[in-house]
């Protein structure tokens, strides 16, 4: 993925905007025109992603031209929030979940079921809003040190789009109930995916399919940097108590339909493997990580986490302790810092430090939107 998922309902991107409630996404570009201002004025919008400003002519400021970009898609996803969820997909390859097509039909994905991957291009729809534009960022596996945004996969970026590779499990077609004016239920097109790194509700631009000859270099030859290189291979150590394992086969006996993405057999096996995999490559923030190790991070406080909790109040626990939201699951873990880091840099991202899941819990069904 080029970037991680982002944080807010609406984008500013420069004089910019996208809003996740609009029925197009688009940014503005100016355009510098030397000789018809008039012209340029009355032409009809293109579609563009990014804004650039003219600064050698000012009288051309007023004469731009736009494009607009649509969603062909929404994913619906184990995560609601952005904290927490992986940096990268294919670090959580238990990770699941799907995109409705809004408007396409079987015909657009003739022969997509061919290739094992997919390349997605997504909307950053959780962006912060009114966050002004930054040419440096610090990542969290950093520890505080900035580099710019171009050799980042930060959300915050000149254009709020972001692009991740996943593995396509299928694709299927599922009805659904219209108004009770019309008859016919709506006929969606479902990519079910997984090794995910995408919020519930982030547009989707656009899909493509993986093929190693054209996206990976043939000769083996490529350079990272070592922060990025290190960083892969950190991962912090997770245990689940037995009782947490024992709460999570009692969920899903008394209703095999609990989970939204998990069902039939292996189903507590995969949703283990999936809480293991997020926690032990969930960098964040020196920020949060902060809050993490001080208990302070709880994600049913959250709005978009609220919106599906049932009438049962989340049990009280120690104060240190933290709560992750991953599918219908509100999971319960402490963080322990690590005293004796092989990195310096992990000290400010927690990517040592020790897990333990302690707590599981139902937060209740997730509704379609």
């Amino acid at each position: 993925m080029l970037t991680s998922p982002a944080r807010h309902s609406y984008l500013y991107v420069g004089a910019a905007a996208l809003s996740t409630t609009a029925a197009m996404y688009y940014l503005r570009r100016r355009r510098c025109s030397a000789t018809n201002d008039e012209h340029t004025a009355n032409q009809t919008n293109h579609s563009v992603i990014a804004e650039s400003t003219s600064t050698t002519d000012k009288d051309q400021e007023n004469a731009s031209d736009s494009i607009t970009v649509k969603p062909i898609g929404t994913v619906r996803s184990i995560y609601r929030l952005c904290v927490g969820t992986p940096r990268q997909g294919l670090l959580a390859p238990d990770a699941r979940g799907r995109i409705e097509l809004l408007h396409l039909d079987m015909d657009a994905v003739d022969e997509l079921q061919c290739f094992s991957h997919i390349w997605i291009v997504f909307v950053f729809h959780l962006n912060t809003s009114g966050k002004k534009e930054a040419s440096k960022i610090a990542p969290p596996a950093l520890g505080g040190r900035k580099i710019g945004v171009l050799a980042s996969r930060s959300p915050h970026r000149p254009n709020p789009i972001g692009m991740t590779l996943c593995k396509l499990d299928g694709i299927d077609v599922h009805y659904r109930a219209r108004s009770k004016h019309q008859k016919k239920p709506k006929r969606i097109v479902t990519l079910s995916i997984s090794g995910i790194d995408l919020v519930d509700g982030t547009p989707v631009l656009d899909i493509k399919p993986y093929v190693p000859t054209y996206d990976a270099p043939t000769d083996g030859e490529y350079n990272v940097p070592s922060w990025v290189s290190q960083g892969l291979t950190t991962k912090r150590p997770v245990s689940i108590s037995e009782q947490a394992k024992e709460q999570l086969d009692s969920i899903l006996q008394n209703d095999s339909n609990a989970l939204e993405f998990y069902r039939g057999s292996g189903a507590a096996s995969s949703i283990l493997r999936c809480i293991q995999q997020v926690l032990s490559m969930d960098v964040r923030s020196s920020y949060q990580t902060l809050k993490v190790r001080q208990g302070k991070s709880q994600a049913e406080r959250a709005k978009r986490v609220q919106e599906t909790i049932t009438s049962k109040e989340p049990t009280l626990v120690d104060d240190d302790v933290c709560t992750q939201q991953i599918d219908n699951l509100l999971v319960y873990f402490k963080v322990t810092e690590a005293t004796d880091a092989e990195r310096d840099i992990s000290n400010g991202s927690g990517a040592e430090d020790t897990v333990l899941v302690s707590r599981i819990e139902l937060l209740g069904r997730a509704e379609d939107q």
